[in-house]
C-alpha cells in the first residue's frame, strides 16, 4: 500500500472520480481524512485479480507535523507493466508527481517492491520480498 500527502483531499477525491477510479474506503475523524482508492482502477495495468497491490491512499492531515515520528519515507518504487501510464495516473489524481515514487517495468505487477526510509539525515533502501 502507497499512502499520498495531498494539500487538498477534495480536489484529489475529484480528480480520482474524474478519472473513473473508485473509492473503496474513506475516514474522516476531526483532524485526518483518509480515502483508499481501488487499485485496479488506480493503475489501469494488469493485476491479478484479487491483488491488493498499489493501493493510493490519499490523506489529509492537519497538524500531522506535530504528532508525526521521527524520519520520513522519502521514496516508494513500485513495479507495474506499464509504468508511464500508472505514473501518469498517479499524477493526474494527487495533483501533480508523487514527491518519491518511481515507478518501473515489471510484467508482473508485483507493486510496492521497494521504500526509503529517512531518518537523521540517511536514508536506506528496504527491498520487499516477493
Amino acid at each position: 500500500m502507497v499512502m499520498l500527502q495531498v494539500n487538498d483531499l477534495p480536489s484529489a477525491r475529484e480528480r480520482a472520480r474524474a478519472a473513473g477510479v473508485r473509492e473503496v474506503f474513506e475516514v474522516e475523524r476531526g483532524d485526518i481524512s483518509e480515502v483508499h482508492l481501488h487499485p485496479r482502477h488506480a493503475r489501469r495495468d494488469r493485476l491479478p485479480e484479487r491483488s491488493t497491490a498499489g493501493w493510493v491512499v490519499a490523506l489529509g492531515w492537519a497538524g500531522w507535523t506535530e504528532r508525526a515520528v521521527p524520519g520520513r519515507v522519502a521514496g516508494a518504487t513500485i513495479a507495474v507493466a506499464d509504468p508511464d501510464t500508472v505514473a501518469g495516473r498517479w499524477a493526474t489524481i494527487a495533483g501533480g508527481p508523487p514527491n518519491g515514487c518511481t515507478f518501473v517495468p515489471d510484467e508482473r505487477s508485483k507493486g510496492l517492491i521497494e521504500i526509503e526510509p529517512e531518518l537523521g539525515g540517511i536514508v536506506r533502501t528496504l527491498r520487499i520480498a516477493s
